[in-house]
Parts: C-alpha cells; sequence; structure tokens
C-alpha cells in the first residue's frame, strides 16, 4: 500500500516451496475504498461592515465541526464577501471534501449589519456678522459639514438650532450642533460655535512662492499652508487644493489659494505657488558582470551580446543611453561599457563593465617533422573561411601556390628548416604561426646482392 491513494490498495504476494525447491508466486490485491462522504455541519452568524462597507468570512466561521470518516481535505464557502447591499439575512453554502473527493454541502445563514455611526466633522468656531439691530439669523450650516459612511455616501443631516432661528448679542456664544444619520440607525453628532460680532476689515496675506521635494513616487502631499497666512478679522482660513492633495511630476508648479472668512461670510483671498523638485538619482538594474570572450575567427574582434540592463526612477522620463550595444564588436583588449540613466531633474546613475577580448589562438600547422631529405612534404592549417593565406619556408622551396590553406615544400640537406602561415580574415586582421622542421639526410638505395636491395627511408 502507498498509503495516500484513494481509493487504498494493498498488494500481497505469498511465495510457496514445495520438498523439491519448486517454488510459486502467487499475488493478492486488496482494494479499500471511501464511499462515505463527509458530514457538514454549519452555524448561522452575524457579521458587522467595516469602516469600507465590506466584511469578510471565511469557511471556518461557518463550520460547526463538520467531520469525515477519513480526514477532511478541503472546506469552501460560495460567497465570502459581503457589502452594503448585503446588509440582513444572506444564504452560504459550505461545502466540505474528504480526501477521496466526496463532497457534502450544508448551508447557514450569514446575517450582515451596518453598525459603524457616520463620521461627521463640524467647521472650526465661527463669528458671525449681527446686523444693525445686532441680530443674526443662523443659516443652514450643514453645508459645511463634512461627513462619510461606509454604507451611505449621503447621509441625513439635521441642524440644532434650526436654519432661519435668530439670535442676538454682540459677543454672545451659540453652540450649533448637526447631527447625521446613515439611515441603518446610526447617527453621529458634532458641534461648533458661533460667536456674534460687529463687522470689520478683513484682509489675509500668504507666504512666499516655495519649493518641496517630491517622494519615491514622484508625488507630494500638499500640507496645511493656512498657519502661514497673516490674517486680520478672519474667522477661518481654508485652502485650494486642500491639505492631503497628492500633485506629481518634477518641476510641476502648484497655485495654492488660500481664503480668509469672516464673521459675516465676506472673503478675501491670496495665492502662492509650489515648485515641485526632485532630488531622487534612478537606479539602474541588471548591471552585467565583466564579460571575457576570445577574438573569433576575424582574429583582432568579436561580437558580444549581454541583457540590457534596466532603469528606473521614481519620476517618469528616466531615458538610458550607453557607450556600446548588446551585438557590436570589440577589439582585442579591454573595452569598458557604460551605461547611464538620467532623469527629467538631471540626476543620474552609472552602471559600467568590461569586455576582455583575448587574441584568437595561432594556427595549428600540421605536417612532418623531422623529415628525411630530399623529399616533398605536405603542410596544412585549418580553414576558418572566408581567409587568405601566405606560407613563407626557410631552407627549403615551395612547390605550387603559397596562398592555400595547404602547401608542398620540397626539402634537401640537413639545415634545420622552418615553415610558417599568415592568415588574414575578411575584415584584413591577420594571425600567424611558424614551426621548425629537422631534416635528415639517407643515402641512395645500393644493390647488396642479386635479391637484395637497401632502400631509403
Amino acid at each position: 500500500s502507498d498509503g495516500n491513494s484513494c481509493p487504498e490498495v494493498i498488494t500481497r504476494t505469498y511465495s510457496v516451496t514445495d520438498d523439491c525447491g519448486n517454488t510459486i508466486n502467487v499475488t493478492q490485491t486488496i482494494t479499500i475504498d471511501d464511499v462515505t462522504p463527509p458530514t457538514a455541519a454549519c452555524q448561522d452568524i452575524t457579521v458587522q461592515l467595516d469602516v469600507t462597507g465590506n466584511v469578510t468570512i471565511t469557511a471556518a466561521d461557518i463550520d460547526n465541526g463538520s467531520s469525515d470518516n477519513c480526514g477532511i481535505a478541503s472546506m469552501s464557502l460560495d460567497v465570502t464577501s459581503f457589502t452594503c447591499a448585503d446588509i440582513g439575512s444572506n444564504s452560504v453554502t459550505l461545502t466540505v471534501q474528504d480526501q477521496c473527493g466526496l463532497q457534502s454541502t450544508c448551508v447557514a445563514t450569514v446575517t450582515v449589519e451596518d453598525n459603524a455611526a457616520p463620521v461627521i466633522t463640524c467647521p472650526v468656531n465661527r463669528n458671525e456678522d449681527v446686523d444693525v439691530s445686532d441680530n443674526f439669523t443662523i443659516p443652514d450650516y450643514t453645508g459645511l459639514v463634512v461627513v462619510s459612511d461606509n454604507c451611505n455616501a449621503t447621509p441625513a443631516l439635521t441642524q440644532d438650532p434650526v436654519a432661519g432661528t435668530v439670535v442676538n448679542g454682540v459677543g454672545t456664544v451659540h453652540t450649533i450642533t448637526i447631527t447625521a444619520d446613515d439611515g441603518n440607525g446610526n447617527t453621529n453628532q458634532c458641534t461648533f460655535d458661533i460667536t456674534l460680532v460687529d463687522p470689520f476689515v478683513l484682509s489675509i496675506t500668504c507666504p512666499a512662492d516655495t519649493s518641496e521635494h517630491v517622494d519615491s513616487n514622484c508625488e507630494f502631499t500638499l500640507p496645511d499652508y493656512t498657519g502661514r497666512a497673516t490674517t486680520t478679522g478672519a474667522v477661518g482660513v481654508s485652502q485650494a487644493p486642500v491639505p492631503g492633495t497628492v500633485i506629481s511630476g518634477a518641476g510641476t508648479v502648484q497655485t495654492i489659494t488660500l481664503t480668509a472668512v469672516d464673521g459675516g461670510g465676506n472673503t478675501e483671498q491670496c495665492a502662492f505657488d509650489v515648485t515641485l523638485l526632485d532630488t531622487i538619482s534612478p537606479v539602474i538594474a541588471g548591471c552585467p558582470a565583466n564579460i571575457n570572450a576570445t577574438a573569433d575567427t576575424s582574429y583582432c574582434e568579436v561580437e558580444v551580446s549581454w541583457t540590457v540592463p534596466t532603469a528606473s526612477d521614481n519620476c517618469a522620463g528616466v531615458v538610458l543611453t550607453s557607450t556600446h550595444n548588446p551585438g557590436d564588436r570589440f577589439p582585442v583588449g579591454t573595452t569598458t561599457v557604460t551605461y547611464t540613466a538620467t532623469d527629467g531633474s538631471g540626476q543620474t546613475d552609472v552602471c559600467l563593465f568590461d569586455i576582455n577580448v583575448t587574441a584568437a589562438a595561432s594556427p595549428v600547422i600540421s605536417g612532418s617533422d623531422p623529415v628525411c631529405t630530399p623529399s616533398s612534404e605536405t603542410y596544412l592549417v585549418t580553414d576558418p573561411g572566408s581567409h587568405t593565406f601566405l606560407w613563407t619556408v626557410t631552407n627549403g622551396a615551395i612547390s605550387g601556390p603559397a596562398t592555400g590553406a595547404t602547401v608542398d615544400i620540397d626539402w634537401t640537406g640537413t639545415v634545420q628548416g622552418s615553415v610558417g602561415v599568415t592568415i588574414t580574415s575578411g575584415s584584413g586582421c591577420s594571425v600567424s604561426n611558424s614551426i621548425t622542421v629537422d631534416k635528415v639526410a639517407t643515402g641512395s638505395t645500393g644493390i647488396i646482392s642479386s635479391s637484395t636491395s637497401l632502400t631509403r627511408r
């Protein structure tokens, strides 16, 4: 048995031997099959939506002790995620599968609830101008409230005192309460005070133009610049774009407008510019290691390829340049390849690696050495293709052409000779080699007897 298959197969082999030494083997196969599906057990649950209006469950949340005689392989749900659209009862099917692939299911009720109250932010305390009778009519402040909810994009807002209520008295303070109702039984409140004042002149002065640095995403989050303004007669200062607004791009110029408001709702504005600077250098990845190569059959150089590195930068527009490219031919010696990444702000990163090219091996001359003289011998080199040859000889004579891959040489005497060849490629590069040849003189054939002769070897 392998102990893991389903069905499980057990093989037994029996061997029987008689008194004469005869043996017979008998094999028995036992198949054990699991035909009992698992027992799926569910439980109903209640879940709460989070502040984003979502909730996720797992099979373990629904499982209520599911079991199987051979072990459970997996449990899964047909629905695992719920949103505000699912508030209330929802049917969920739990599927339980055992090790043999048998399945059972059960159905549970998932009750989705929204218990998250709306998030509400009132405007800051403010001054309001009275009229000639020292009266002030409370307006509808709900439009100044910032409110959000996980399931209702526009919760209902109510105000106390209601809009239209008349209050009186310079210097008196009145608390305004705003209540947000999300429609699912959840409410929240915020308050702010209004102080009744006499009207006066309103002014605002902005800070000077400034520069800010982008982050690793080429972005900058605008802070709250309202505190840098100088105001008179203002009960509040607002900013556009609002604090928290993300702007991007090196060199971007963003105009910030600050608006001062007084108690009577009168406004004054000023503006200044924010220029984005990028001081983060680009990064080159995948810079190749030094490459060693041998000159090919051109002898003087070789074609070398590599994987081009990549350049990245926090801001778009990085440019990667190089002194050489894959597939270029490199001469014998060391050549440094340089990649330079340059971003739009002039920041750079550099990748350097060397191409080390060694000269091609000298041609191997094949032929007899030593030789008996006088004789004629053939010498040759391997033809790498599309090359020219020039043979030279000392203390010998070339018979026939001296410009092929082979040459025939007549040897005489006993003074050591040499054979040399220069091979020139189609690109005009040459490589040479030579060998020395020892010479041994032999005598002429002589008659020793009427039936025996001496032959030079």
